[in-house]
């Protein structure tokens, strides 16, 4: 499916008249040495004991024993490994086909639409987010730990996910038909239920995993598409990449990397394990730290909008690996 996708873009980008942005609009290349916030990496734990100080990064304690015996990939007594890595780029925009990351505007038709409209009733704004979701190792590239066996090796670099080319993205009808579940997790009902999840994203934590399709202070995960109620665009922002990631558990793309089951290698997951992901934001405005989905925007979103009314947001990505190292 990816080399499809790959494919697909190859030839919108060699029959369009693609080219870097206009002079006002945002182009901005991602760096991986200054976008990337390291101390998001920390605190590393080995045999169940933090070993590293935490420099204010989330975190939280998923295994405690220090040995673990594993038969695959092949038989092997070790330590337990537990550590953050920046594993992808997730890049939202109100311009579809819009790369801002890579100074890329395809002069395509602008449907599925983007952008902002305002609703009355509630005085919140909807925005309409396209995501592109890229593999994006970093350690890998820089050549840091290559041989680890607790690091994720896929090869480079590559585009996993478009929502433009997504139609249960931008239909509601296509993702409720796709995804029937969508009736129990996308109501008052469950919204409430959310409550709890809600109150631990306000104080920094992380939220609850028996609670999956809540997003904290962000709403939910249900509906998988792309609008979005908030006066606030960076968390609207938010959403829409922790919707993409777990639209992507719920179709077994992306792997469960925590806990006891994972340590051997890591094992599908219908249910997205919010716990195991925490988001940096690095575009428009760098941000200081890493947040736990659902965090209140006040703790992390304050003078991230530029007065220039950039259209885009483009967050790392990290993933706690447990592992059984040797």
């Amino acid at each position: 499916m990816r080399k499809a996708i790959n494919f697909l873009l190859a030839l919108l980008i060699f029959f369009s008249t693609a080219g870097s942005s206009k002079a006002g609009d945002s182009c901005d290349f991602f760096n991986p040495i200054t976008d990337v916030c390291w101390t998001c990496i920390f605190p590393i734990r080995i045999g169940g004991i933090q070993i590293t100080p935490s420099f204010g990064q989330a975190d939280y304690t998923s295994i405690s024993s220090p040995i673990c015996v594993c038969m695959t990939p092949f038989p092997r007594l070790g330590l337990t490994v537990s550590l953050w890595e920046p594993i992808r780029i997730a890049e939202t925009t109100l311009k579809p086909w819009k790369f801002p990351d890579f100074c890329l505007d395809l002069k395509i038709s602008k449907v599925p639409a983007g952008g902002t409209t305002s609703n009355a009733a509630n005085n919140q704004r909807k925005q309409a987010w396209q995501v592109h979701w890229f593999i994006y190792p970093i350690f890998e590239m820089m050549n840091v730990g290559v041989d680890f066996i607790c690091l994720e090796h896929p090869g480079g670099m590559d585009i996993a996910y478009v929502s433009e080319l997504d139609p249960t993205w931008n239909d509601d009808f296509t993702a409720l038909f796709v995804y029937p579940e969508t009736i129990l997790f996308a109501n008052p009902i469950a919204e409430f239920a959310c409550l709890p999840d809600r109150a631990l994203t306000s104080v920094k934590q992380f939220g609850l995993t028996p609670l999956f399709w809540c997003a904290g202070n962000w709403g939910t995960t249900y509906p998988f598409t792309k609008v979005i109620c908030s006066d606030n665009p960076t968390v609207s922002a938010a959403l829409s990449v922790a919707k993409a990631n777990a639209k992507f558990h719920r179709n077994l793309v992306e792997l469960k990397t925590i806990g006891k089951s994972a340590l051997c290698a890591p094992t599908p997951s219908f249910i997205f394990p919010k716990k195991q992901y925490k988001y940096q934001l690095a575009k428009p405005i760098k941000g200081a730290s890493c947040v736990p989905i659902g965090e209140d925007g006040i703790w992390w979103t304050i003078l991230k909008e530029p007065f220039t009314g950039d259209t885009y947001h483009s967050f790392v990505v990290w993933r706690k690996r447990d592992c059984c190292a040797f």
